[in-house]
């Protein structure tokens, strides 16, 4: 009696389990469904709104920014942390492209922190549809890595699915690290320490060889993560070969690679087995929105005029003007609205895509090279030029340039699968080398232009080449002389 109780209990536990189970996958499936509804809705909206959009102008904002946070809402049906790298896209994606309008669309008042001249453009038409296809990539790139792409979920630590090492790795990011010093020691040397306290306009001109010396650098932690070297050894690491670099560049006004190399070593971190609570996370992005607030006052002067001068000043502010500060993210994407739409511009049918590749076979036969200035595939510079502004660039935005809607979804979607399937091959030391060397460019890629991201893929592929190829068959050797031995609790090398 007893043991038919027990089997009719487990029965219903079953059920339940297989209820619930069901339950899920008909959600996911709702879901997709509704990323469906959406794109098709958006499409016809985007080029009926385009010549009304003055008159709801804060409507569209408002309701764009909500829909695009329920898309960040309903992700996490598919049982994905933060620091997943599908939803930490897309959180940083909403923070450049909604951070700005999307406030503002409740509190108008928000727009007046900033001088009329640089704020001129959200009143723009074009900023309307600016918005609409930033919700349409949103969408697709939602639908692209939870449809397109079905497998088992990936929510495990990739630490506890695959505990093999791979010490070359550890070894090759011992290396780049070392790249990444010397690159950041160079540059000091070629412009002086005088360059990081001093305001942006004289910093922008240089800041590229510091910021992605710090790329270097946190690539170099990533490999090691990759190969299994202890989590807390890695963070030591990183408190004297990343984060000094990391604040000086940040305070001296270079904010995107200083963030973005952050934000994929929190994905890789988290990929090992870290965790970290949900209100520490809320923490953490409060804090970096203040902090964004304050340099963006203070390298409009440089750290020396603000200590040695009583007229610069800069207070801290609340993180709402933080977050609206990288809102101005839009600005390319309405731009280049206008550029294509009203000025005749475009299509470029992938040209800006492949002219990285272009470049490089370009300087191998040693052919005469376009200049960023005159070139207008350098669509980022070329947008800058002809609107006069230097406001970086967008992925929406160059999405559009190359072939209108089709452009944004298509891309959206071929980027959102290609970030599942990584994703999923993540738990080996080389997909997870692989993962966070592709992060990287395409992380920066949300506002800026595609032209480095072909580089910067093959230069950190070619270290996952060399570290498979060349440095496994080193290790062993270098094992047998103690240099990856690890020291006997208590004593000595030479006892």
């Amino acid at each position: 009696m007893l043991s038919l109780h027990r089997q009719a209990r487990a029965s219903i536990g079953a059920k339940r389990i297989w209820m619930k189970g069901r339950a899920r996958v008909m959600s996911k499936d709702l879901v997709r469904l509704a990323l469906v509804g959406l794109i098709v809705a958006l499409i016809p909206l985007i080029f009926l709104v385009r010549f009304r959009m003055g008159e709801i102008a804060r409507l569209t904002w408002f309701l764009s920014g909500i829909t695009a946070l329920l898309i960040l809402g309903v992700q996490r049906i598919y049982r994905s942390d933060w620091l997943s790298p599908q939803i930490a896209y897309a959180v940083v994606f909403w923070m450049f492209h909604f951070g700005l309008v999307f406030p503002a669309s409740i509190t108008p008042s928000l727009l007046e922190r900033f001088d009329p001249w640089n704020i001129e453009w959200v009143y723009n038409p074009e900023t309307g549809k600016a918005v609409l296809l930033s919700l349409l990539f949103l969408a697709a790139f939602t639908l692209g890595w939870t449809w397109l792409y079905r497998g088992a979920d990936t929510s495990q630590p990739a630490a506890e699915v695959d505990g093999e090492k791979a010490q070359e790795l550890i070894l090759a990011g011992w290396l780049v690290i070392a790249c990444g010093l010397g690159y950041f020691g160079l540059a000091l040397a070629r412009f002086g320490i005088t360059i990081l306290l001093q305001s942006y306009t004289s910093f922008f001109a240089v800041h590229n060889d510091f910021s992605w010396s710090i790329v270097v650098v946190a690539y170099g932690l990533v490999l090691q993560l990759a190969g299994r070297r202890p989590t807390t050894d890695v963070i030591k690491t990183m408190l004297w070969a990343y984060l000094p670099l990391t604040g000086l560049v940040f305070w001296a006004g270079a904010r995107t690679a200083p963030m973005f190399s952050m934000i994929v070593l929190g994905i890789v971190l988290a990929k090992r087995g870290l965790r970290i609570s949900r209100l520490g996370l809320w923490v953490a992005a409060i804090v970096t929105l203040l902090v964004i607030a304050f340099v963006q006052q203070t390298r409009q002067y440089g750290l020396l005029e603000l200590l040695e001068s009583s007229e610069a000043t800069a207070t801290v502010e609340s993180p709402l003007a933080g977050m609206t500060e990288l809102g101005g993210s839009l600005r390319p994407v309405s731009a280049t609205v206008h550029y294509v739409d009203v000025a005749g511009n475009g299509p470029f049918w992938g040209q800006t895509y492949i002219y990285p590749i272009v470049r490089q076979g370009e300087l191998l036969l040693g052919l005469p090279r376009g200049n960023p200035e005159t070139e207008r595939r350098f669509i980022a510079t070329h947008i800058s030029l002809l609107y006069s502004a230097a406001m970086g660039y967008s992925v929406v935005a160059e999405a559009y340039v190359n072939a209108g809607v089709v452009g944004v979804i298509v891309f959206a979607l071929l980027w959102g699968f290609l970030l599942s399937v990584l994703d999923r091959r993540s738990r080996s030391p080389y997909g997870l080398g692989l993962l966070g060397a592709i992060l990287f460019p395409m992380m920066i890629n949300i506002r800026n232009s595609f032209i480095f991201v072909p580089i910067w893929i093959f230069l950190a592929g070619m270290v996952l080449l060399f570290s498979r190829f060349l440095l496994r068959g080193l290790v062993p050797r270098l094992i047998k002389v103690s240099l990856f031995r690890r020291r006997p609790v208590g004593r000595t090398w030479r006892t």
